[in-house]
C-alpha cells in the first residue's frame, strides 16, 4: 500500500469544496458574444426546439412541489420563442439552420446539514448541419412552491441570454 502525505479525509473535504464552488453562486451563464454560438444564431433563420427532457436528478426535485410539471419548463420556453419571433420555427430538425436542445439539469448540492438539488434551465445551441454543439446557455430554476413563477424567471433569463446573442455587437468609434 503506497502512503500519500494527505489523509483521505482531507481529499475529500478539498473535493468536496471544488465541487460545491462550481454551484455556490448558482450564477446565469453567458456565452461571449463573439462565440460560434453568437455567430450561428445571427446567421440562423429556422429553428428547431428539441425537448431533451429532465435528467433524473430533475426529476426527484420535482416530485415534491411540481410532480405533474416537468414538462411546463419546455411549453414555456417555446411559447417565449414564439412571442420572440426571431426565427421561423421548423417541426423537423434538417430543415432547420439550428437546433435548440433544451434540458432541465439538476446536481446534487450538499450544505453539510441538508442535501438538496440545485436545477437549471439549459438551452445547447447546436449547428444543423454539422451536429456539433456550438453553445450552452444554463440559467438556475428554484423548484419551490412557488415554482409556476421561477420558471418563468429562469425562461426570461434563458431569453435574454439568446437574445443578446443573436444581437450582433455594436461597433465603438467605428471599430469592425
Amino acid at each position: 500500500m503506497v502512503n500519500f502525505p494527505f489523509s483521505r479525509n482531507l481529499l475529500i473535504a478539498i473535493f468536496a469544496c471544488l465541487m460545491s464552488a462550481q454551484f455556490a453562486g448558482a450564477q446565469q451563464y453567458m456565452p461571449s458574444p463573439a462565440s460560434t454560438g453568437a455567430a450561428l444564431l445571427r446567421k440562423a433563420k429556422i429553428a428547431y426546439l428539441s425537448d431533451v427532457g429532465p435528467d433524473a436528478g430533475s426529476l426527484v426535485a420535482f416530485f415534491s412541489v411540481a410532480r405533474n410539471k416537468a414538462d411546463m419548463p419546455y411549453q414555456r420556453f417555446v411559447s417565449a420563442m414564439k412571442a420572440w419571433g426571431r426565427f421561423d420555427l421548423s417541426s423537423a430538425p434538417g430543415d432547420s439552420d439550428v437546433v435548440m436542445e433544451f434540458r432541465i439539469e439538476s446536481a446534487l448540492s450538499d450544505t453539510g446539514k441538508l442535501t438538496t438539488y440545485s436545477t437549471f434551465l439549459s438551452v445547447s445551441i447546436v449547428d444543423a448541419k454539422t451536429h456539433f454543439v456550438v453553445s450552452t446557455i444554463k440559467t438556475p430554476i428554484q423548484v419551490s412552491k412557488s415554482f409556476d413563477q421561477n420558471v418563468d424567471v429562469s425562461v426570461a433569463r434563458t431569453m435574454d441570454a439568446l437574445q443578446a446573442l443573436s444581437t450582433p455587437a455594436i461597433p465603438v468609434n467605428g471599430e469592425r
